[in-house]
């Protein structure tokens, strides 16, 4: 499990499915690149790319107990505030002290202030459980009924609607 595949149970289940099992079109989407170009540029004097058991890496975590997430463009924000509350409870179970999230625009200008509660853990477990049980039935999700607006940026489109 990592940030990622957490996220994309936010955005599209088929999406998370597809990542889980090894079939990746990140690295040919030119979205995902600007995204991972944003990320690399912006920020630079933080403490960035803070690695967590290996498999998730926090974009950068300020000295008062603030996690950031750096993101492009805020079409899918829910899947960004429920990536950085996964990190925020892995550094949790890790021994860390998160008491706030931040996701950062740096394209539009803006950020975001979340204040994390016990109830943001347990939602976290929760769904942790979930996307545990769906990668064990085996079963590929069926694509969405209709085109959501996101569907056409996606890594995965072809595989749905082509």
């Amino acid at each position: 499990m990592n940030g990622t595949l957490y996220s994309y149970f936010f955005i599209c289940k088929r999406k998370l499915w597809f990542f889980a099992n090894h079939i990746k079109f990140e690295n040919y989407n030119e979205d995902v690149r600007i995204g991972k170009q944003i990320d690399e540029q912006t920020y630079c004097g933080e403490h960035r790319g803070l690695m967590i058991d290996g498999n998730n890496k926090i974009d950068f975590i300020d000295g008062q107990h603030v996690l950031h997430e750096v993101k492009k463009s805020k079409s899918i924000d829910n899947a960004h505030v429920a990536q950085a509350k996964y990190y925020a409870y892995m550094l949790r179970k890790s021994g860390g002290i998160v008491e706030k999230i931040v996701i950062n625009y740096p394209e539009l200008n803006q950020k975001y202030e979340y204040v994390l509660t016990e109830d943001d853990y347990k939602e976290v477990e929760d769904t942790i459980l979930q996307i545990e049980t769906l990668l064990k039935s085996g079963l590929i999700p069926s694509k969405p009924e209709r085109q959501m607006r996101i569907c056409k940026a996606c890594a995965y489109y072809e595989f749905c609607y082509i």
